[in-house]
């Protein structure tokens, strides 16, 4: 076989079959042969960076934009059910080939890892159906990383909220319970300020400081604990997610 016919170029539909390929043995689905994914890489033509982040796309429906044309580093398959791209962690033409869509932007991974950012970014997607976090076009994990945390391991997220706030769980009065609830949790995110925390809920500070004496005799003590501070910050923020869980179902 002649040199030049060994190094011919392949045609645009046959390197897009193979990134297609590529894509799908980077996010967890079985090679066809025993190809590395270096070999693999190399036969798409695609230029393996450091490290890349999974986009999950909201498909063609209404008031979705076509995408512009891809540069060769990205790797894109719109005919999943989830149809998403592959992008260089780097990259800056995100938010213009994306413009008019929504999307969830997974973690920076390395390409070996991409599957786990696609993972990621379809959680990020569930917890935006469930309405437990508000933000639309194109929406970064990176940016809700402490709720993706939190939204982990639901049951033990619901162990952790009975068992730290125990105290004001036991009380009664619902509208009482969720006006303390709120006051500490915008205590604690002030920084222990009686007219910070006011100025958040906007109501007078003295009622703030009222709401603080009735926390106070319920928690004693441990509210100047640093470290109970901060899990009952996040036994709140998991309880707020928690009661947005329960309204979307």
């Amino acid at each position: 076989m002649p040199d030049s016919m060994v190094d011919a170029p392949h045609s645009a539909a046959e390197v897009r079959h193979r990134q297609r390929d590529l894509l799908r043995v980077l996010l967890g689905e079985r090679p066809r042969g025993p190809s590395p994914l270096a070999e693999l890489a190399r036969a798409a033509g695609w230029p393996m960076p450091g490290s890349v982040a999974s986009v999950l796309l909201d498909g063609d429906g209404p008031g979705s934009s076509p995408l512009i044309a891809l540069p060769p580093d990205v790797l894109a398959d719109l005919d999943r059910p989830d149809p998403c791209l592959l992008v260089p962690d780097r990259w800056r033409g995100l938010d213009e080939t994306l413009r008019g869509r929504t999307a969830v932007v997974g973690p920076a991974v390395s390409p070996v890892d991409a599957a786990s950012s696609l993972g990621w970014a379809r959680r990020l997607a569930e917890v935006l159906r469930a309405g437990l976090v508000r933000a639309t076009g194109i929406v970064r994990c990176a940016d809700h990383l402490s709720t993706l945390v939190l939204v982990q391991d639901r049951a033990l997220v619901r162990i952790l909220v009975e068992d730290r706030l125990a105290p004001l769980l036991e009380l009664r009065s619902g509208a009482q319970r969720d006006a303390l609830a709120d006051t500490l949790f915008a205590w604690l995110r002030a920084g222990g300020s009686a007219p910070a925390c006011a100025a958040r809920l906007h109501v007078h500070p003295q009622t703030v400081r009222y709401r603080l004496r009735k926390l106070t005799a319920l928690f004693g003590e441990r509210l100047a604990d640093p470290d109970l501070r901060l899990e009952l910050l996040v036994a709140l923020a998991a309880q707020r997610l928690l009661r947005g869980e329960g309204r979307s179902c």
